[in-house]
């Protein structure tokens, strides 16, 4: 990696072949106002969701700085991959919308374990919202290192998402949309010093991520959808569970998925399973969090049915998290015998392509 404020890459995006691409911008255009520019097009369903990728795995710490302006083609999201890795497509996002009713955009971070699953339920929304002016562009500044990155807008002092957690602490840039388009000027990437990028705003799980989290767990294999819905303890005597030990990352969530993408990134039914010791017969508060649709027992006995939580369910709110994982977001009450006690979850993965996974600790 080169010293801090040296320049990897930099290219204006005004035409013309720069050398160091990948994947070289896809369309030019001569827009009235600013000039030859990149355009980002929205595409259709099928058509990829990233392009223009530049630099690799020796790009470690280093600051992304780009223009953007929503071009008003689709009503959807815009984004920059960083950390991009050739293996899977693996990579950390950060996309915000590009409705053009909104005032001000939210900022959305992820990671991606194949070309197809984003996993942007499975991270927090950002801690601010950046101000949007119609027809401005919106400046962008990712300051990336290993497990963290501060997203800044518009020169903000400031940053509006301090993304933690991040899976991969190396890789390349690219951009990225979905149903959305934007022009796409004045690109540099800039390396920064080990331990340059530090967190500056609140971690949301900080706070629960302590004692009582149930980290160690054991997945079973993928079955077909509706599997077990009707008697989940008869499922479980089924031959070929295939029981496999996982654990959950820091905060404690089991990202499903990322375990084994080749077998986990499907619709289906998960079950998992973990003993909760206790020393005592006693009656215990636990806060769990969810994608898709999770049930939980307890020695057998239901403790928690949750409801379906995706795209299109009714219960899907800002209040909600959009669908994503919060800490402490729902609550079941566990009644525990002296020594081990058999916890069981099945969880529906209905949306994949979003991330799928759960999280489980005891007040």
């Amino acid at each position: 990696m080169s010293q801090s404020g040296a320049i990897l890459f930099e290219d204006k995006l005004a035409g013309g072949a720069k050398p160091g691409w990948r994947e070289a911008p896809g369309r030019f255009v001569e827009h009235p106002e600013h000039g030859r520019l990149y355009l980002l097009e929205s595409g259709d369903a099928d058509s990829p969701i990233h392009e223009a990728w530049v630099g690799d795995e020796s790009w470690r710490s280093y600051r992304i700085e780009v223009e953007m302006l929503a071009a008003g083609e689709g009503t959807g999201f815009l984004g920059i991959d960083f950390h991009a890795q050739d293996d899977s497509s693996a990579c950390c996002n950060l996309h915000f919308n590009a409705f053009p009713e909104n005032e001000e955009a939210r900022f959305e971070g992820c990671a991606r374990w194949g070309n197809l699953n984003t996993s942007w339920k499975l991270g927090p929304l950002s801690q601010r919202l950046a101000s949007v002016p119609k027809g401005e562009w919106l400046r962008l500044r990712l300051d990336v290192g290993d497990t963290v990155a501060n997203i800044h807008v518009n020169d903000a002092v400031e940053p509006v998402f301090t993304i933690y957690d991040l899976p991969f602490s190396s890789g390349g840039v690219r951009f990225w949309r979905y149903f959305a388009s934007a022009y796409v000027r004045n690109l540099r990437v800039t390396s920064l010093g080990d331990g340059e990028v530090a967190p500056a705003l609140e971690d949301v799980w900080e706070p629960a991520v302590g004692p009582g989290v149930v980290r160690e767990w054991e997945l079973s294999k993928v079955f077909p959808e509706g599997f077990g819905a009707g008697d989940p303890l008869v499922a479980l005597r089924s031959e070929g569970m295939k029981w496999r030990p996982v654990e959950g990352d820091r905060r404690g969530v089991v990202n499903v998925i990322a375990i084994d993408p080749a077998e986990y990134d499907t619709r289906g039914v998960v079950f998992a399973k973990a003993t909760v010791e206790s020393a005592e017969a006693t009656t215990r508060a636990c806060r769990l969090t969810y994608t898709d649709r999770l049930s939980a027992w307890l020695n057998g006995n239901t403790v928690f049915d949750g409801e379906q939580r995706g795209w299109s369910d009714p219960g899907r709110s800002e209040a909600d998290g959009w669908g994503r994982l919060m800490p402490d977001q729902f609550g079941a009450e566990l009644k525990l015998v002296p020594g081990g006690n058999d916890m069981l979850l099945r969880l529906e993965v209905n949306e994949p392509q979003f991330g799928s996974g759960f999280w489980m600790r005891l007040e």
